[in-house]
């Protein structure tokens, strides 16, 4: 099944235009591609014997899923933190948040035998079906120009292979956000307001929830957000269409009887439970954090939310967003990792600063569409920023949100080069008729 999975990954342009529009694109597919499969096989046939496998291969958070997976598969039925897990899926697993990811791979090992690049080939399945949405969404605000090279710098960041090819939940993250995104886009492109593509839109962002509690709750803001998002500027509260403002009334009361509905084993039911009670949001995210801080590491960095006054509030919470978007950045070099956490903060601070000027410059649905990406961008690296404490961890969430800075900072970098080239080849030949004619 593994070996049909790599087969699978490489004809995939025989069954997606997106994929096999330009032979650049095609070819940077494979590439990608390519390297993912590397990664796969160097951490099942050779340094996984003698070694503890590539870059974020012999992590926790990945051999803890494989192995609960294949005793889940074994036996049926496991323990794992204080929780009960169970094979084969159910309804019930839905409703656990992350250890759906564990009872999703048991599964699989059930039916087709328990193996290391079986469960990788279905990260870099997952990455596949990315790489299509990728484009689509490319497509969406008039970026494909650049697909080439923005589709090389996505799959090709070292993160993104080394990470995206193991048994790690965050590919298939990526993949359902990316999804969300671009049904979402799709709604605010288009003047009809249809309850099929909401409800598509909505299924998307629930499945993306279901491999992480926290995605739940951004799955909640996201689908509002693109609810009430329009697709040209508004001027006044008249030019407003009914149907957002009934989006902006329903859409939270709608989502809060779903949670009712399922009950107190859903995920997101905890958090509900626990602002009812009095606990403030800040007071939730300093948990988190002083959670995270008990396992220090030496990649971590102690930083905690004031929340003394509004004023404390804010640079604690600016603090320590910027650690967590900029974290590894030249303070220290202990060894590679650290090397290469400096060199993905520089290219990431590159990106942002031309997805800014890229949206500052468009105009019309382009700059709506633009600003509508920033901010998804935006709040969902800083949600992830609250309750991450050392860059290593950073270094996985980036993961989920590398894409959008891809898809807005790569077109914009990529004509400046253009112009900057142009220009240099242009004196050169000026110079040149001088030299020959003088």
């Amino acid at each position: 099944m593994a070996i049909c999975l790599v087969v699978v990954s490489f004809l995939m342009p025989l069954f997606s235009r997106e994929l096999r529009k330009t032979g650049s694109i095609m070819f940077g597919y494979w590439f990608v591609i390519f390297l993912h499969q590397i990664v796969a096989f160097l951490n099942v046939y050779l340094l996984a014997i003698k070694k503890r496998g590539t870059f974020g291969a012999s992590d926790d958070a990945n051999q803890g899923f494989h192995r609960v997976a294949k005793e889940l598969a074994l036996h049926g039925a496991t323990t794992f933190r204080d929780q009960e897990l169970s094979v084969p899926l159910s309804l019930n697993s839905l409703m656990k948040g992350g250890p759906f990811y564990y009872e999703m791979l048991g599964t699989v090992y059930q039916w087709f035998g328990a193996s290391l690049l079986l469960g990788e080939q279905l990260s870099i399945l997952a990455f596949v079906l990315s790489c299509i949405v990728f484009l689509k969404i490319m497509r969406q605000l008039g970026s494909e120009r650049y697909s080439f090279s923005a589709l090389i710098c996505f799959g090709a960041l070292p993160s993104m292979v080394f990470l995206g090819s193991i048994t790690l939940r965050e590919s298939f993250e990526v993949f359902f956000f990316m999804l969300t995104v671009y049904l979402g886009v799709r709604i605010s492109m288009k003047r009809k307001f249809k309850i099929g593509s909401v409800l598509l839109m909505a299924m998307s962002a629930f499945l993306m929830g279901v491999f992480h509690k926290a995605l739940v709750v951004y799955a909640v803001f996201m689908i509002f957000i693109f609810l009430i998002w329009s697709y040209r500027p508004i001027s006044r509260l008249g030019s407003i269409k009914k149907l957002h403002l009934m989006a902006m009334i329903v859409a939270p009361l709608f989502f809060l009887c779903i949670v009712v509905v399922l009950g107190e084993n859903y995920v997101a039911f905890a958090l509900i439970k626990e602002l009812q009670v009095g606990a403030s949001l800040e007071q939730l995210v300093m948990g988190w954090r002083e959670s995270s801080l008990s396992l220090q590491g030496r990649t971590s960095y102690d930083i905690s939310l004031n929340p003394s006054s509004p004023l404390t509030l804010f640079f604690s919470g600016l603090k320590i967003y910027g650690y967590y978007i900029f974290g590894g950045f030249s303070w220290r070099f202990d060894n590679f990792v650290d090397a290469y956490a400096t060199v993905e903060a520089i290219l990431r601070l590159i990106l942002i600063s031309f997805s800014v000027l890229g949206w500052w410059k468009a105009v019309g649905l382009q700059k709506r569409l633009l600003g509508l990406m920033l901010f998804l961008y935006i709040s969902m690296s800083f949600m992830w920023a609250m309750g991450t404490t050392n860059y290593g961890t950073a270094m996985r969430h980036h993961m989920l949100t590398w894409w959008i800075t891809v898809i807005l900072g790569v077109p914009p970098l990529m004509a400046t080069l253009n112009r900057f080239w142009s220009g240099r080849m242009r004196r050169y030949r000026d110079s040149s008729d001088k030299i020959l004619h003088g």
